[in-house]
């Protein structure tokens, strides 16, 4: 089921800096030759040491470090790095993109199967306003209002300086069904940029995670959630953060547990054992 990109080696040293490409390509080769032979662990080694020598995130590293943690049934960091190899931030190709949304939606029924065996959250149905905002975060939203806004203005200006123009039965319709588009589509794509602001996106790591009712490891437990959950980080306080799951279930988790969505440079630790099982990675991270 899972895929992994034959390219990658190549892709990634094209980008590398001529003094990191040896290390990095050496480092991406190995992971790849350890994940066509079943080693995924070794694999996540390889590929974690590619993306401490890289800068900034990429998606063809966040994919293969989705994948190989789907592999090793860690469906919090799948879910993670997969979500971060389809955000246009990391400049993902069709292709990488294509198989990044496959193996993400193959995480997440995963993850439906861990819920209902382990009596663990994974987040109620979200509201159809959550959706919709969820939506109207794309960029190509925003570019629409600008779009609508400046052909109304321009339809608007024609209109006034062309009189034979002014006197067709288009020219007032199409200058309110710009202008409704860009009012509607503007304030959904602002609202949805200022939750993102106020309350970042972020998803749990691990396989499953302990949500408390305080920012504490000795609060009262609320209720046990699925890694992989996608939550809106609220609060910090003291390595904890207060996170919000689809449907409002709230809770503490500490702060190691979640990987943020809204800035990719911010580290997470590595999961799984071995010799790396301690040190963090830059998420999603490659050449600059």
């Amino acid at each position: 089921m899972w895929c992994l990109a034959a390219l990658v080696a190549a892709i990634v040293v094209m980008w590398a800096r001529p003094a990191a490409a040896d290390a990095v390509d050496d480092a991406m080769a190995r992971g790849a030759a350890a994940y066509a032979e079943g080693r995924y662990e070794d694999a996540r080694e390889a590929f974690e040491e590619a993306a401490s020598l890289l800068g900034e995130p990429n998606a063809i590293v966040a994919y293969n470090l989705g994948t190989t943690y789907a592999q090793l049934g860690d469906l919090g960091r799948a879910t993670y790095y997969l979500t971060v190899a389809t955000d246009p931030r990391t400049h993902p190709t069709p292709e990488i993109a294509e198989r990044a949304r496959a193996n993400l939606n193959e995480v997440r029924r995963r993850a439906e199967l861990v819920a209902a065996a382990e009596k663990a959250q994974l987040g109620r149905q979200a509201s159809w306003w959550a959706l919709l905002l969820d939506a109207a975060r794309a960029p190509w939203v925003g570019w629409a209002a600008l779009v609508s806004g400046f052909f109304a203005l321009v339809v608007w200006f024609v209109r006034r300086k062309i009189a034979r123009l002014a006197r067709g039965g288009l020219g007032p319709a199409i200058i309110v069904v710009a202008s409704v588009l860009y009012v509607v589509l503007g304030a959904l794509h602002g609202l949805a940029l200022r939750a993102d602001a106020t309350a970042p996106r972020g998803v749990l790591l691990g396989r499953t995670v302990t949500v408390y009712e305080r920012p504490s490891r000795h609060a009262p437990e609320a209720f046990q959630a699925v890694g992989g959950a996608e939550v809106r980080i609220e609060d910090r306080v003291s390595g904890f953060v207060r996170v919000r799951l689809p449907g409002n279930l709230v809770g503490w988790v500490p702060a190691s547990q979640v990987g943020r969505l809204d800035d990719l440079s911010v580290s997470v630790d590595a999961g799984g054992g071995g010799r790396s099982a301690s040190r963090t990675v830059r998420a999603g991270s490659a050449a600059p």
